[in-house]
């Protein structure tokens, strides 16, 4: 798997997947010209979208009623070196769920790839091409 960043100006950049395209940027305050979130914003963005995914597949395997709900993440940052410390998602569901699945659907959501990658953190090499 692999994807390309391209700088685009300033601190926007653009990254490009198969057909897909997001921008990055750093807001105004920064120095940027705000065209999109910042790097951590899509971060914390991704782990609340494969969250979301999981769910999803969740209610669709027990036929629950799964549509239209959402995930309000938190995040705190550390210094020394500067990176997110602690992250809290909280799902919101639209519909009651029966109790008895309320345990299983926060693992399920425990379950998602990003969520594993942040317990094992992978090695991560920077190369100079």
């Amino acid at each position: 798997m692999s994807l390309i960043v391209n700088h685009l100006e300033q601190y926007t950049f653009e990254a490009q997947t198969r057909n897909h395209v997001i921008h990055c940027d750093q807001p105004a305050t920064s120095g940027g010209a705000d065209h999109g979130m910042t790097p951590t914003e899509i971060f914390v963005a991704a782990l609340g979208l494969s969250i979301g995914v999981y769910i999803e597949h969740f209610c669709r395997a027990r036929n629950l009623p799964g549509e239209k709900f959402s995930i309000h993440l938190d995040w705190e940052l550390e210094e020394n070196p500067t990176r997110v410390s602690k992250i809290t998602a909280c799902i919101h569901l639209p519909h009651e769920i029966p109790e008895r699945y309320r345990e299983a659907l926060r693992h399920a959501a425990e379950s998602c790839p990003l969520e594993h990658t942040l317990k094992a953190a992978p090695k991560i090499e920077v190369q100079i091409g």
